[in-house]
C-alpha cells in the first residue's frame, strides 16, 4: 500500500509539472522540453502580418503589410488612393541562442508597385531592402494578465539597414548602396513579443503598436500610430 501511495504521488507531481507548461492558447498541454528549450534554435518567419493606422495632424492613412516565406505585399491607403508594393522574400529568419543571444535577418527585393489598380510599375534594379538586428532575449515574468514566460523581450544592441541613392554618370543612372548601423546599450531599445503558440516546430507571436505624440507649442500637430501585428514561425 505504501508503495502504491508513493507511486500515485509521483504521478501527480509529474502531471502537475507537465500541465504548468501551457502558457499560450495554442500551447500543448504536455511537453517534455522546457519552454526555453522550445524557443531555442533557428526559425523561419513564414508569415508576418501588420496593420497600422497613422494619424498625422488630422490626416489619416493605413498600412497593411503581409510577408510570407516567398512574397511581400504592402498596401497603403491615403486620401482615397491605394498604393500597392509587391516583392519577393530572400530571407526572413530569427535565431534564439541558448545562451541568450538572438539575431534577425530580413532581405526583400521589391518588384513592382501600382496606384489604384493601374498598370504596375516594374522595378529593375537597386530595390533590395535589407535589415538585420542582434541582441539578447529572455522571458518576461507575470505582469497584469500575462502569465510567466508568456512573452519574450528582445533587447536590441545593433541594427543594420540599407538605403540607395542614384546619380547620372555619362547619361546613365548609377546606383550606390549605403549601410546604416545603429548601436544601443543592452536594454536601451527593446521589443516585446507575445507567444500565443509554442508547440513542436511551430511558434506564433503577436503584439500591439500604440504610440502618440503631442505638444502645446502653437502650430504643432498631434500624431499617432496604432495597430497590431502577428507572426508564424517554423523550424
Amino acid at each position: 500500500m505504501k508503495k502504491l501511495i508513493l507511486s500515485a504521488i509521483a504521478i501527480a507531481v509529474v502531471a502537475s509539472t507537465f500541465t504548468s507548461c501551457k502558457k499560450g492558447s495554442g500551447d500543448p498541454g504536455i511537453s517534455f522540453k522546457s519552454r526555453k528549450g522550445r524557443v531555442e534554435g533557428s526559425w523561419k518567419i513564414t508569415e508576418w502580418i501588420q496593420n497600422v493606422t497613422i494619424n498625422n495632424g488630422g490626416n489619416t492613412s493605413t498600412e497593411e503589410t503581409k510577408i510570407t516565406d516567398a512574397a511581400y505585399t504592402m498596401t497603403e491607403k491615403e486620401d482615397g488612393d491605394t498604393y500597392v508594393t509587391n516583392g519577393t522574400v530572400q530571407a526572413h529568419t530569427i535565431n534564439f541562442d541558448k545562451k541568450g543571444a538572438y539575431d534577425l535577418t530580413q532581405n526583400i527585393t521589391l518588384t513592382s508597385s501600382s496606384l489604384n489598380g493601374g498598370t504596375p510599375n516594374t522595378y529593375t534594379e537597386a530595390n533590395t531592402r535589407t535589415y538585420s538586428e542582434k541582441g539578447t532575449w529572455n522571458f518576461l515574468g507575470k505582469v497584469d494578465d500575462f502569465k510567466n514566460k508568456e512573452r519574450i523581450v528582445l533587447n536590441v544592441t545593433e541594427s543594420v539597414s540599407n538605403t540607395w541613392s542614384w546619380e547620372l554618370v555619362g547619361g546613365n543612372i548609377k546606383w550606390t548602396e549605403y549601410k546604416n548601423t545603429q548601436k544601443y546599450a543592452n536594454g536601451e531599445r527593446s521589443n516585446v513579443m507575445h507567444i500565443t503558440t509554442l508547440r513542436g516546430k511551430e511558434m506564433e507571436l503577436d503584439g500591439e503598436i500604440d504610440s502618440s505624440s503631442s505638444s502645446t507649442v502653437p502650430g504643432s500637430n498631434t500624431n499617432s500610430t496604432k495597430g497590431t501585428w502577428s507572426a508564424k514561425l517554423a523550424q
